[in-house]
């Protein structure tokens, strides 16, 4: 009998090992070579603290004589082991039952029923049943391994760097995002990989809600979500042990001077060198790298410049509307027109409001952060085609308008501005006329801010009568640029056009701008290299005088010389329209379904007054309503949750 039973013990031991691994083996869950791929696909380690230079202090090969104790990433790295110890005592726990079961009804027994064998068929339903359960336990965590760590707060510092790239301060926005909430610290590089780790809760921020009904965005570190915060553009933030925030600034557009003896000469010089630079650097890659293409002056410069001194061709891409609505006529015809001739093979695509519709459902998940720009839409389609050419990295001529003065209402708002002088200043922020002219002419009669970014929502008046119970009088978000005005302006050498274009590069560009080309594109896998934001362009540009920069007549007078000596004039000199969305026209195709998900919103968050709400549906300005509609929207898919 002793004999019987240390061979059943032996055998079922010997079965029993090589079962599970042949299970884990099928399923992946040992299988460490898949996780170290992934790790190193990633760029290295994310278990272990970093250094000051950015690089980790531990690898894979390394970490089994790394101490637990020292390693920074105890919210994985205990968690799991402990977990991972946890269930496998339960595993063998319960399969050793089993064995111990079948040794003792094979002694006690009748001979003629091998119970070592019916033991073996219980075992193999319960592994196969453990393996099923610990693949559903993986994915209903969604531990996204390459996006979201979770660190508890241990007991020396850990800086989260966020240096989007180093030659690129100012462009592909890297918004990493954060919450310290309860134990934990959890960030990435989205706001959707913090949500999906069931960590955070939502909870709705009105402040940044009436933020985005002004900006189309949220400035600061705040976004809708309370719980979540974002990395400042041009900072970095380091937790402390007791889990204190601390920002540090490495780059502020605010910081340059002004070189006023810089002749128009030299910096016409210095900055189509800065370019071409800029450019070619973009085109370093190991896979093609192609071009969205309007057809206007910024994205045939860059493609002009991309096609020199390169043998190979080069991939465009375009986007057009089956529908054409009123005051924008499509940049098909322009597109083919450049495509031709600078030699770009031109991929042209159209959507329709079917198309439209079916991305709604995820647009709000797609956009991730609150951004109010319809344009998202055709630049998620467009993202598409690209990924179709096989073509995952594509220049963009963001941010050229910016700083080049490219937008005729900039020149008009400067032209007012000669005309109005401020009388005095006023104690209130908040205009008393919501007409956007006559708020503009109140604003700069009264030394508010006139100009608060060039892309605007609703004014602040409009918010306040909009809101029930009005706008806070504080809220570091809604006045953020409030605040930027009066410490800019109270410089010797504030400049009212100099304003315009930093202000920009503060909030609209990387709130905005970037923000949706980042987003949107990047849901086909598709990267977006801003050339006209290098941070040495950027810095060069910032500090040249308005005469060298700006015509009172004219927009983009510097660039447009630039050009001509590598476009045709026929581009150079072509009015400019902006990259639109028939917005207005989808909606009115389904005014119930749009409207319906504004109502439900305002049902839940008591936001706005419900007669000033109505009125702005029944209004004639898409846009507003559009801003309301992605709002809401944006909301009900977290709260729901």
């Amino acid at each position: 009998t002793a004999k019987n039973c240390h061979m059943a013990v032996m055998s079922t031991l010997v079965r029993d090992t090589l079962l599970i691994r042949a299970v884990g083996k099928s399923i992946g869950l040992l299988d460490r070579q898949r996780v170290k791929h992934a790790t190193e696909q990633d760029g290295g380690t994310r278990l272990g603290p970093i250094e000051a230079d950015g690089k980790p202090l531990y690898d894979w090969q390394s970490l089994a004589s790394v101490p637990l104790s020292e390693l920074a990433d105890l919210g994985t790295a205990i968690k799991l082991t402990f977990d991972f110890m946890w269930h496998t005592s339960i595993f063998f726990g319960v399969i050793w039952l089993f064995g111990t079961i079948g040794w003792i009804m094979q002694v006690i027994s009748p001979k003629n029923i091998n119970w070592v064998s019916v033991t073996f068929v219980w075992d193999v339903i319960f592994v196969w049943c453990f393996a099923g359960f610990m693949v559903w336990l993986r994915r209903s965590m969604k531990l996204h391994e390459r996006e979201v760590q979770y660190r508890n707060i241990n007991a020396s510092d850990y800086a989260i760097q966020v240096d989007g790239l180093p030659d690129d301060a100012t462009e592909n926005e890297i918004h990493d995002y954060f919450s310290k909430f309860g134990e934990w610290i959890v960030f990435g590089s989205e706001m959707k990989a913090i949500e999906s780790s069931k960590l955070v809760p939502f909870s709705a921020d009105t402040d940044s809600y009436l933020s985005y009904m002004r900006h189309l965005c949220v400035p600061g570190n705040s976004t809708g979500n309370k719980n979540i915060a974002k990395v400042k553009p041009g900072e970095y933030i380091i937790f402390s042990a007791e889990g204190k925030v601390n920002s540090v600034k490495y780059w502020d557009p605010f910081s340059f001077e002004i070189n006023s003896e810089i002749t128009h000469s030299e910096a016409k010089r210095k900055l189509e060198e800065l370019l071409i630079e800029s450019i070619e650097y973009r085109k370093i890659s190991d896979v093609e790298v192609g071009l969205f293409l309007s057809g206007g002056l910024d994205s045939s410069l860059i493609g002009k410049l991309m096609k020199d001194n390169s043998t190979s061709k080069l991939h465009g891409f375009n986007i057009d509307y089956e529908e054409h609505f009123e005051g924008y006529s499509g940049e098909a015809t322009e597109a083919g027109f450049a495509s031709s001739s600078l030699d770009i093979n031109l991929t042209k695509e159209k959507i329709q409001y079917q198309d439209f519709k079916n991305l709604l459902n995820n647009y709000s998940h797609y956009q991730d952060d609150l951004n109010g720009d319809e344009v998202g839409i055709p630049l998620f389609f467009l993202g598409k085609a690209a990924r179709s050419k096989g073509v995952t990295v594509v220049q963009v001529g963001e941010g050229a308008d910016e700083l080049f003065y490219g937008y005729n209402h900039w020149l008009r708002f400067l032209k007012v501005n000669r005309y109005f002088k401020p009388l005095l200043k006023s104690q209130s922020q908040v205009s008393a006329f919501s007409n956007h002219r006559i708020n503009l002419i109140s604003n700069i009669m009264f030394g508010r801010t006139s100009f608060a970014g060039g892309a605007l929502g609703f004014n602040l008046s409009e918010i306040n009568n909009l809101v029930d119970g009005g706008i806070p009088t504080e809220s570091k978000s809604l006045y953020h640029v409030e605040n930027r005005w009066n410490d800019y302006f109270s410089r010797d050498d504030a400049k009212l056009s100099k304003w315009m274009t930093l202000i920009d590069l503060d909030v609209r560009l990387p709130e905005l701008l970037l923000m949706r080309m980042d987003k949107l594109v990047m849901q086909s896998g598709v990267e977006t290299r801003v050339p006209f934001l290098d941070h040495k362009l950027v810095e060069f540009v910032l500090t040249l005088p308005e005469s060298v920069l700006l015509d009172k007549k004219d927009t983009k007078p510097m660039l447009k010389s630039i050009a001509r000596n590598h476009i045709p004039n026929k581009i150079v000199d072509r009015s400019k329209q902006g990259f639109r969305a028939p917005i207005g026209e989808w909606i009115k195709k389904d005014l119930d379904y749009f409207y319906e998900s504004v109502k439900i919103f305002n049902e839940d968050t008591n936001l706005f007054k419900q007669d000033r709400l109505i009125k702005v549906l029944n209004g004639s300005d898409f846009q507003k309503k559009w801003y309301l509609i992605n709002l809401s929207q944006w909301h009900t898919s977290r709260s729901n949750k």
